[in-house]
C-alpha cells in the first residue's frame, strides 16, 4: 500500500482480514513480520486515529486529545531531552533536541490550546468537559472528542479506523467535510457505505484467503462495479471448468463402461 499526496483510500475486507492491523503497521504501532514501513520524508508524521481507542485509566479528554495527537509524548520527550541539556550541555545532544522540538511543533503542541476553543465550540463540548475523565462522557461526547481529535490533528499523513462510531448525523456531516478538506491523504476503514461513497477516491480490498491487496480507483462505487464484473468473469470461468469437468466425467463414465462390456466379451470368447 502506498499513500501519496492526494489521496483519499478507502480499505476494504471481510472481518479478521487484517485491516486495523495494517493501519497499526503503518502507523508505526506494529512491527511488521515481513516487510517495511518507509516514510518520505523520514520526518513525516502519521496519525492512528480510532473512534474505539480505549482511555488509560483515570484519563481525562484533554489528557486523551493530547495523547491521541500524538502530542503528549513529543511534549515529554522534549522535557527530558532538555533537562538533559541543561544539566550536562557538553554530553547532551543538541541535535536530537532540535528534532524532538520540530516534531513537537509538527504536531500543533505550541498551539494546541489556542485551537482548542473553536473546534470546541463548533462541536458544541463545554471546556469543563476536558477536565473529566473520558470514562464519565456519554456515547455522544466520547465521539464528539473523536471528531475534537480529527479537527485538531496536524499529522502529514492520516489513518482512520471506523472514525463513523457513535456519530449522530450532525458530527457525521462534519467528519466528511473535515475530510474533503484536509490537505492530507489518508486511508480510512469504515462499514458505512454512503460515508466512503462521499469521501474516498481509491479503494484497497484486504483478501484474507490469499494474504493479498488490489487497488481500485474511481472510488467507492467504482470499487463495487469492477468487483461485480470480476466476480462475473470468476464465475464464468467457473462455469467453464464444471462444465468441462462434467464433460470428463462423462466421457470416463463411457470409457469404464466400454472397458467393462470389453472385458465380458473376452471373457465369454475364452471359455
Amino acid at each position: 500500500m502506498t499513500l501519496s499526496p492526494g489521496d483519499r483510500i478507502g480499505l476494504t475486507g471481510p472481518n479478521g482480514a487484517g485491516k486495523s492491523t495494517l493501519l497499526a503497521v503503518a502507523a508505526g504501532q506494529l512491527t511488521p513480520t515481513t516487510g517495511a514501513v518507509t516514510l518520505v520524508p523520514r520526518t513525516a508524521t502519521v496519525g492512528l486515529l480510532r473512534q474505539e481507542s480505549e482511555p488509560l485509566e483515570n484519563e481525562t479528554a484533554m489528557g486523551f486529545i493530547s495523547r491521541q495527537l500524538g502530542i503528549q509524548s513529543a511534549d515529554r520527550q522534549l522535557r527530558l531531552l532538555n533537562e538533559e541539556l541543561a544539566r550536562d550541555p557538553a554530553n547532551a545532544s543538541a541535535e536530537k533536541y532540535d528534532a524532538a522540538l520540530q516534531r513537537w511543533l509538527a504536531l500543533g503542541g505550541a498551539t494546541l490550546e489556542e485551537r482548542l476553543g473553536p473546534v470546541l465550540a463548533d462541536l458544541d463540548i463545554d471546556m469543563a468537559k476536558l477536565e473529566q475523565e473520558m470514562a464519565t462522557l456519554s456515547g455522544g461526547e466520547v465521539g464528539r472528542v473523536g471528531l475534537a481529535i480529527v479537527l485538531l490533528a496536524s499529522f502529514d499523513l492520516l489513518l482512520l479506523d471506523e472514525p463513523t462510531n457513535n456519530l449522530d448525523i450532525g458530527g457525521l456531516v462534519l467528519l466528511e467535510e473535515i475530510l474533503l478538506e484536509t490537505a492530507a491523504p489518508f486511508v480510512v476503514v469504515s462499514h458505512d457505505r454512503r460515508f466512503l461513497e462521499r469521501t474516498v477516491t481509491s479503494v484497497i480490498e484486504l483478501d484474507s484467503h490469499s494474504g493479498t491487496a488490489k487497488r481500485f480507483e474511481g472510488g467507492w462505487e467504482s470499487y463495487e462495479e469492477q468487483r461485480m464484473v470480476s466476480r462475473a468473469q470468476h464465475q464464468r470461468q467457473f462455469d467453464d471448468y464444471e462444465e468441462k469437468k462434467a464433460g470428463l466425467k462423462k466421457r470416463a463414465e463411457i470409457g469404464r463402461q466400454w472397458s467393462e462390456k470389453g472385458a465380458s466379451v473376452s471373457g465369454l470368447i475364452e471359455n
